[in-house]
């Protein structure tokens, strides 16, 4: 990314713009700020020009570190590309929740991934959300970068049941396993699919209070949005062929016994039914269907109710699109 002087900046929609000049790739950057609030300033880097135009935002909720760097990968990437359209990148869309390294705003104590479309005259939260909202209204294609814990392995989430739109994006991102989300409401990605716009989530491993990067699940994701961007036609490339394995709704597998806990399934490893999960004090904790374990929890003393695994059964979701 170049340099850019405050002279070069105009205003553009009641926020900054900047447009570097020189050079083949076409860069600017917008910032939408939100008044009398420290960390109030959405950077919105914006590479090329024309259509289709894909917005990739990260860091929603303020901890999850590992799409930060993802997005920040794919900015570097793209400052040197030649682009037939325009790529919209946020690397830190909840900039209050990624300096306090937390879920939720420190300012109203809102989560950001709640309140969309948000109010142009609400609370930070909602202001910024409202902003998000807008910059989603130009994209043709929205990818959300979160994070699914430490102990999390990479997946697509979306309404693949009832957006064909989100579907057939899953399938241009070379990641192995795509789960149907339950459609939470006030997210970004279910309220542009409500919109008929596709949109999905990429979950990562990472984030939490010490912001944990992954730095193999970045790069990873970063290559995947590549990828995209070569299915559309937007830069040279090959396109990748392997497109995700669909899953249904997730679910939690829950201690139901005391004691110490040992896993004997990695995360994002596709079992069977009836396999075993991990052992509590030997005693072995068995997953009924078959599916992928998206998280598992690692070695360690767990009590009665609490969480050993996030699992994705498999589902076949083709069928029940646009039903």
């Amino acid at each position: 990314m170049r340099s850019r002087s405050p002279g070069s900046c105009r205003e553009r929609f009641g926020a900054g713009y900047c447009e570097a000049t020189g050079g083949e790739a076409e860069v600017r950057t917008r910032i939408l700020s939100v008044d009398d609030f420290p960390y109030g300033r959405l950077e919105v880097k914006e590479f090329g020009s024309g259509k289709p135009s894909v917005l990739v935002t990260a860091a929603i909720h303020g901890g999850e570190a590992t799409g930060v760097f993802a997005a920040r990968l794919l900015s570097q990437y793209l400052a040197d590309v030649q682009l037939s359209g325009t790529v919209l990148v946020v690397e830190v869309s909840n900039p209050q929740g990624f300096r306090a390294r937390q879920r939720c705003s420190p300012y109203d104590a809102l989560d950001l991934n709640r309140v969309f479309p948000g109010k142009p005259d609400g609370t930070p939260t909602q202001v910024m959300a409202h902003q998000l909202a807008a910059l989603a209204e130009e994209a043709d294609y929205v990818v959300d970068l979160h994070c699914c814990g430490p102990h999390g392995s990479p997946y697509i989430l979306g309404l693949f049941r009832e957006s064909e739109g989100a579907r057939e994006l899953a399938k241009m991102l070379a990641l192995p396993v795509a789960v149907q989300s339950a459609g939470t409401e006030g997210q970004l990605f279910v309220h542009v699919s409500r919109q008929g716009k596709p949109a999905v989530i990429i979950e990562l491993p990472g984030g939490g209070e010490a912001g944990t990067v992954d730095l193999v699940a970045g790069r990873r994701a970063a290559d995947a949005i590549r990828g995209l961007l070569v299915h559309l036609g937007m830069m040279p490339g090959v396109r990748p062929q392997s497109g995700p394995q669909f899953y249904g709704p997730l679910e939690r597998v829950v201690a139901k016994d005391s004691g110490l806990f040992i896993p004997q399934v990695a995360p994002g490893e596709v079992v069977k039914g009836g396999e075993t999960l991990g052992t509590i004090e030997d005693r072995p904790v068995i997953i009924e269907k078959a599916g992928v374990c998206t998280v598992v929890r690692p070695p360690s003393f767990v009590f009665v109710g609490e969480g050993l695994a996030s699992f994705a059964p498999q589902q076949e979701v083709h069928e029940e699109v646009g039903c």
